[in-house]
């Protein structure tokens, strides 16, 4: 499980105008000369950082499920290292806006099946080696020399980041159930925005986690694929689809990604994924629904169930681990958002990778940006040369009176 660094935690703000004004503002209250020149000083200060450019908040586009179709296997020497960086892009990004589908491939690889040989071959596995990493149906990362984590979490960051830029033309939604062995798969169509693609065809991918083989523990492990056709002049639509489940799956760690096509093996314009098995649940106890944050922010909740890790994400950002599993915490740093309106979004994720519902709070921050702290200084260092230079003048002028 992926453990993110906190990139929110800073230390804390330090305000450079409060002290200053007050001691200044006590310091010369008495020397109309030096008031005067504070006063025009304290002008132009405001007006200076009345000019500064707003920072916008981001846009967070949740329009498209990107899908990584990973052609891998176990006995691939480069393979663990695409398997990890897959693991944790899907818990960086969430299950919202990226699944991932593991095909294990060829007779020698016992997590294998006819329908992962055959996505396998769609994607001509054979010429470009493994593994074989595909984004919504678009040729992605291949096989490289002396590949690491951190090489493939890099590229297949960079492709996801530029399909999740594109806007997909319809929303998949899906519920799973299972009795007696038997998993529906309950799916809806909508149509969204209109399309020049001609997708024809819905896959649905039974997948399971935390599959241990030699030791090594596997995701995403494809089980079985239903396919369907699809027509986008049939929208709103809605299906069902059935998998008869093996008996040595566990059931608690399968879900299933439903995902349409162009053809076999061009571009996806949609995907959805749902997981099977219980999930933990989250609470947030601190209250900041609504509220205005400007300073270092700690917020706390619980979790129940099965719970591994809590993640929380503001805005469109990644999700970032928070301190403890059942008791947790979280700090919020204004400094590192945007002025305006936030999203902060909570969840937990069970060691089978099980997301609970995510928790939505509304706020809003007020802070100034490093850029803004640090033309806040400079303006200081003005102001005090200037009425260093007031205080001086004054000082010559009572001079010269008295000499006169």
């Amino acid at each position: 499980m992926l453990k993110t660094d906190k990139s929110l935690r800073n230390p804390k703000r330090i305000n450079p105008y409060c002290d200053y004004s007050v001691v200044t503002m006590t310091g010369i209250a008495s020397k109309p000369t030096k008031s005067v020149s504070l006063v025009l000083v304290l002008l132009m200060t405001f007006g200076a950082l009345s000019m500064l450019p707003p920072v916008s908040t981001a846009d967070n586009n949740d329009s498209r499920t990107v899908v990584l179709e990973l052609v891998t296997a176990t006995w691939c020497a480069g393979c663990p290292y695409a398997d990890e960086a897959a693991d944790m892009l899907a818990i960086d990004f969430g299950p919202e806006r990226f699944s991932v589908l593991q095909y294990h491939v060829s007779l020698s690889d016992p997590l294998s099946t006819s329908e992962t040989n055959e996505r396998g071959d769609d994607y001509d596995m054979g010429t470009t080696g493994l593994p074989a990493a595909w984004f919504d149906g678009t040729e992605g990362v291949h096989s490289v020399l002396n590949p690491t984590t951190d090489y493939f979490y890099g590229l297949y960051k960079n492709e996801i980041d530029d399909r999740l830029s594109i806007p997909s033309p319809i929303k998949i939604s899906l519920s799973l159930s299972e009795s007696a062995g038997n998993l529906t798969v309950s799916a809806s169509f909508q149509e969204v925005t209109s399309t020049g693609l001609d997708p024809t065809i819905t896959r649905y991918a039974l997948y399971e986690n935390s599959v241990i083989h030699d030791s090594k523990v596997y995701n995403y492990v494809v089980r079985d694929i239903e396919e369907r056709p699809f027509n986008k002049n049939n929208l709103p639509h809605n299906e069902d689809v059935w998998f008869q489940l093996d008996g040595g799956w566990d059931s608690s760690k399968m879900g299933v990604v439903a995902f349409v096509q162009v053809g076999d093996n061009e571009e996806i314009i949609q995907s959805a994924n749902a997981v099977l098995g219980p999930a933990p649940t989250v609470a947030i106890t601190t209250d900041i629904e609504g509220e205005e944050i400007d300073t270092i922010t700690t917020i706390e909740g619980t979790a129940s169930g099965n719970v591994d890790t809590v993640e929380i994400r503001i805005d469109d950002q990644l999700y970032q681990s928070a301190d403890g599993s059942y008791s947790w915490s979280f700090e919020i740093d204004p400094n590192q958002l945007s002025d305006g309106d936030h999203v902060l979004q909570i969840r937990a994720i069970s060691d089978s990778i099980v997301y609970s519902e995510p928790i939505e709070v509304a706020f809003s921050s007020r802070s100034l940006q490093p850029a803004d702290l640090w033309l806040g200084l400079l303006i200081l260092v003005i102001v005090l040369v200037l009425v260093m230079a007031a205080v001086v003048v004054g000082k010559r002028s009572r001079g010269r009176e008295r000499e006169e």
